[in-house]
């Protein structure tokens, strides 16, 4: 996570400097990060909370567009969300994301795998699947 905040600081400094747009950037960064990691070590958050990782996700992908673009953990971090809230359209569209920055990330290819299950797109399923392999 802190690796992702550094790639977010990179972001930011090809933009000119540090603007403000930034500086909002990475406070809503930090702000999903956090929550996100107390989630994990918590499993019995309330959906208020993955509501709040999602704004802050968001937040911070409309102040950096580019972030959807070039930070494949972004991408992946955002999906993950959007899959345990049961938003598989939103994630499977992020998990994408993701692999189109990082073709070999796992945690993309599994998730990506199970909302191509749920969706009866097996052999989609079953190419993600030996992807990881």
């Amino acid at each position: 996570m802190r690796l992702f905040l550094i790639l977010i600081t990179g972001i930011c400094f090809l933009h000119g400097s540090f603007q403000a747009f930034c500086m909002d950037c990475m406070e809503h960064m930090q702000k999903a990060v956090n929550l996100h990691i107390q989630k994990q070590k918590n499993s019995f958050l309330n959906q208020n909370t993955y509501d709040k990782i999602e704004f802050h996700y968001e937040k911070a992908l409309s102040l950096c567009p580019d972030l959807s673009q070039t930070n494949a953990d972004f991408c992946n971090n955002l999906a993950n969300i959007y899959f345990q809230s049961g938003r598989i359209n939103k994630a499977e569209k992020y998990y994408k994301k993701a692999l189109a920055i990082s073709p070999d990330m796992e945690n993309a290819l599994f998730y990506l795998a199970k909302i191509y299950e749920k969706k009866q797109f097996f052999t989609l399923a079953l190419d993600c699947y030996l992807k990881i392999i």
